[in-house]
């Protein structure tokens, strides 16, 4: 089970999960899910060869970096179990939504 707790730091964060913690510092922004749209196109356009092995690093770590500005303005509310999750959003125009995260599995962000 998770809980909400504070960290070292003094914020506020969801224990016990590895990954899809929420960015604090992001929740200021609007959510926009689709505001990073054209970047993955770019991306998935720009992957050097894996024998470039500090350029694929790069390009890898910058998927990371595309996933975690969809989710800006949301704190991850739940997790489904098999990397679903669910985030509400606090900042923008759909604040007070509820959207499901499935992109582990290639689904999009929906509400």
């Amino acid at each position: 089970m998770c809980r909400l707790a504070r960290g070292e730091d003094g914020r506020w964060l969801w224990t016990s999960w590895s990954e899809g913690e929420t960015d604090l510092n992001s929740l200021a922004h609007p959510f926009d899910p689709d505001c990073v749209k054209d970047e993955f196109a770019r991306y998935d356009s720009e992957e050097p060869p894996r024998e470039d092995v500090v350029a694929w690093d790069a390009w890898d770590n910058r998927w990371d970096e595309l996933m975690a500005q969809q989710t800006r303005g949301a704190v991850l509310l739940a997790h489904q179990g098999c990397g679903y999750w669910d985030w509400l959003v606090v900042s923008g125009p759909r604040r007070g939504s509820v959207w499901d995260d499935a992109r582990g599995v290639d689904v999009p962000l929906r509400q």
